[in-house]
């Protein structure tokens, strides 16, 4: 049996065998020695490491928890090697230019899911960026909800390889308000002005032109990282590139705007700092209306909550109301244990959805993922048995005592508590 090690890499543990790791390690020190000259807060490095990260995780199943010597070559072989060290791998093929078969196969991209990576499956068959087909599903909702579900079931689910993917991010770099146009200027290979006269011509046209960029502003991440600029400008994430992008970064930076560019830009370089305080302002005052609606929310399926609890720990008394007992007991338990459960998870989601709305605080996908499904499952169940319990109450003559108590809202305020 192989030894083996544990290594912590882009923020992952995997547990790797002796001699992969005697190979990586040698590779990620050439690496570090190669980019030390111009890489001194290491931030070329670390994107490196995520990199090989996301790498491995893709080749990590519920059969196989140890990555080992192929895995390594085959990570190599995509991110590029150094000519000064090939020794360290020279048992390697010599074909570095292998490019994968492409396949004809829709399927879902579960290494880029939000809920299911139905969105991402779509973006890897057409090779165009999620963003657009999430927003297409936003648009839609209703329609596109049933398709999604429909998709999430019928499409078999597969690993995709992050550094293969052309990804639309927003630079805020080299941008004015948010870095839309330059983000979309990037994707598309056109030129940043045609992209901003675009939107500003939108505007005397209804306006449709402002809703897309704001939906591209909330729904596209900013390019932070070396490797998502990367992504951003067309480059994939390996050692050649790297050296590329840096070279044509480093020469862009001596290249100064003409006239007319900078005359059309004055007004919007004038108002961006205002615009983007303003924003700034409305996304606090969002997110304390947010916060306060939360919080209203889960006190009432609090005390919805506390109320089921009560009639599953039958402490109700006959003698309190023999009315209000008879329709209790007209309840099917099984309505009352559900819409318990279901409670329970719109609290859970609700928390949930709150940290990483307020706080940017993301939870396990896995599970989250399986709350939903809980939720929904609960969610159908409960709006199934509805129509029933409603025709069991009229005829046992119970419906109108109901409503009548409803609205003698201090009656149940008084009897809860």
């Amino acid at each position: 049996m192989n030894k083996t090690f544990t290594i912590n890499i882009g923020y992952s543990i995997f547990n790797i065998e002796d001699g992969a790791y005697e190979v990586l390690n040698r590779y990620l020190n050439s690496i570090k020695t190669y980019f030390s000259k111009i890489d001194n807060d290491s931030e070329i490095i670390k994107d490196f490491e995520l990199r090989i990260a996301e790498n491995f995780s893709s080749k990590i199943s519920s059969s196989k928890q140890c990555i080992n010597l192929d895995d390594v070559k085959e990570m190599i072989e995509i991110m590029g090697s150094l000519d000064d060290f090939k020794e360290i791998y020279n048992d390697m093929e010599k074909d570095s230019s292998k490019e994968e078969k492409k396949s004809n196969k829709l399927f879902r991209d579960s290494s880029n899911r939000i809920i299911a990576g139905v969105c991402s499956g779509i973006a890897e068959y057409f090779k165009i960026d999620p963003i657009i087909i999430r927003i297409i599903f936003f648009i839609a909702v209703p329609l596109n909800l049933i398709l999604y579900v429909i998709l999430w079931i019928g499409i078999p689910s597969k690993d995709f390889d992050p550094n293969l993917r052309k990804i639309l991010f927003r630079d805020k770099e080299n941008g004015i308000f948010g870095g839309v146009a330059k983000g979309l200027s990037n994707y598309l290979k056109l030129d940043v002005n045609i992209i901003r006269v675009v939107f500003v011509v939108s505007l005397f046209f209804g306006g449709a032109g402002l809703m897309f960029y704001l939906l591209l502003w909330f729904f596209t991440k900013e390019a932070k990282t070396i490797g998502q600029k990367m992504n951003m400008s067309g480059f994939n994430v390996n050692l050649s590139n790297l050296e590329d992008f840096i070279k044509k970064k480093t020469g862009n930076l001596n290249n100064s705007e003409n006239t007319l560019t900078k005359i059309f830009l004055f007004p919007f370089r004038l108002l961006a700092p205002i615009i983007n305080a303003f924003l700034n302002i409305g996304v606090l005052i969002l997110k304390t209306i947010f916060f306060v609606f939360a919080l209203i929310f889960t006190s009432i399926c609090g005390v919805l909550l506390f109320v089921l609890l009560k009639i599953l720990l039958n402490e109700i008394s006959p003698s309190q109301d023999p009315e209000f007992f008879e329709l209790l007991n007209a309840i099917p338990n099984y309505f009352i244990i559900f819409s318990t459960l279901l409670l329970v998870l719109t609290i859970l989601l609700t928390i949930i959805t709150s940290f990483y709305v307020l706080f940017k605080k993301k939870s396990n996908s896995n599970f989250s993922i399986f709350l939903i499904f809980l939720w929904i499952i609960f969610l159908i169940i409960t709006s199934i048995s509805v129509p029933n319990i409603i025709l069991i109450l009229q005829d046992l003559d119970l419906l109108p005592y109901w409503i009548n108590g409803f609205e003698n809202k201090s009656y149940y305020f008084n009897w809860v508590f």
